[in-house]
C-alpha cells in the first residue's frame, strides 16, 4: 500500500515561501502564507477522513488512518511563531494546533473506548486522560493541552465560543470542525460551530422538568457568565429561543471516543 504524503503537491509551495523568506524576498506576510499553505493541507486530512455522521457528531476511523498522517502538520506548525502573528492569526493557529494534536495522540495511542484511558490516574477513567502531559514545543516551550487551552486562548482572548471549535474525540465534545479555523473567517467560524453545537441534543435538551446540560458550561461556567442563570441566558441567546424558566439543571458529558466505525 503506497503510504500518503499529507502535504501532497502542496508541499512545493509551502517550501517556496519559506525559501523567499530566507532569501529576504518576503515579508512578515511570509509567514501566514505558510501557514495557510500547511492548513489547506489539513483541510484535505480532513476532507478524506472525517466522517460527518448521521446523528450529527462528526467523527474519525482512527484505526484505518495511519498513525504518522498529521506529524508533519504538526511539526511545521510548532516551528512557526505565533508571538509574531495578529490576534486572529494566533487564535486560529492555537485551535488548529490543539485539534491536531488531539487527533495525533489517539492515532497513537489507540485507547479502546475514552481519550481518557491514555496516561489514565489511580482511579482509571475517573482521573485519567493526557491533558496535563507535554505534547508539543512552540517557540522553545514545552506545551500541554491545558497549557494551550487554559494557559493560552482562555487567559489571552477570553472568547467563550473556543469551546466549540475545541475537540477532544468525544462524543460529548462539540464537533472537530470539517475544515481548519481560518483568521479571515474566524468571527464566522465561532458563532456558526456555538449555534451548531447549542442546536444539537448533547449541548442541551429538555427531560420533563430537567435541563439536560452539558459539562462544558458547569467547567468552564465563568467563561459564560458570573452564575447558573446568566449562563443559561448566554445558552438561550444563541439558541434563539428562551429557556424553561422553572426547570431543574443537571450537567452531564460523554467521554466515549468520537470513533466512526
Amino acid at each position: 500500500m503506497r503510504k500518503r504524503v499529507f502535504y501532497g503537491a502542496g508541499a512545493l509551495l509551502a517550501r517556496l515561501v519559506v525559501l523567499l523568506c530566507l532569501l529576504g524576498y518576503a515579508t512578515l506576510s511570509c509567514a501566514n502564507e505558510h501557514m495557510a499553505e500547511l492548513n489547506a493541507g489539513f483541510d484535505r486530512w480532513l476532507a478524506e477522513y472525517l466522517v460527518q455522521n448521521d446523528d450529527g457528531i462528526n467523527r474519525l476511523p482512527y484505526g484505518r488512518i495511519p498513525k504518522d498522517s498529521l506529524d508533519a502538520y504538526v511539526n511545521a506548525m510548532a516551528a512557526l511563531e505565533p508571538s509574531a502573528m495578529s490576534q486572529d492569526e494566533a487564535f486560529s493557529y492555537w485551535v488548529n494546533l490543539y485539534n491536531s494534536l488531539i487527533i495525533r495522540l489517539v492515532l497513537r495511542e489507540q485507547p479502546a473506548s475514552s481519550i481518557r484511558q491514555i496516561k489514565p490516574g489511580l482511579t482509571g477513567l475517573l482521573a485519567g486522560g493526557p491533558w496535563k502531559q507535554d505534547q508539543v514545543v512552540v517557540e522553545g516551550k514545552s506545551l500541554s493541552f491545558d497549557d494551550i487551552e487554559h494557559g493560552i486562548l482562555r487567559v489571552q482572548w477570553r472568547e467563550p465560543r473556543v469551546h466549540f471549535v475545541l475537540n477532544c474525540a468525544s462524543l460529548g465534545c462539540p464537533n472537530l470542525p470539517a475544515v481548519s479555523i481560518k483568521p479571515a473567517q474566524l468571527e464566522q467560524q465561532l458563532t456558526e460551530a456555538a449555534a451548531a453545537f447549542l442546536q444539537h441534543p448533547r449541548a442541551i435538551r429538555l427531560e420533563q422538568k430537567t435541563l439536560v446540560v452539558n459539562q462544558i458550561f458547569n467547567w468552564f461556567a465563568e467563561d459564560f457568565g458570573r452564575n447558573e442563570t446568566e449562563v443559561l441566558d448566554w445558552i438561550a441567546q444563541f439558541k434563539g429561543q428562551p429557556l424553561p424558566a422553572h426547570a431543574s439543571v443537571r450537567y452531564e458529558y460523554d467521554w466515549a471516543l468520537n470513533r466512526a466505525p
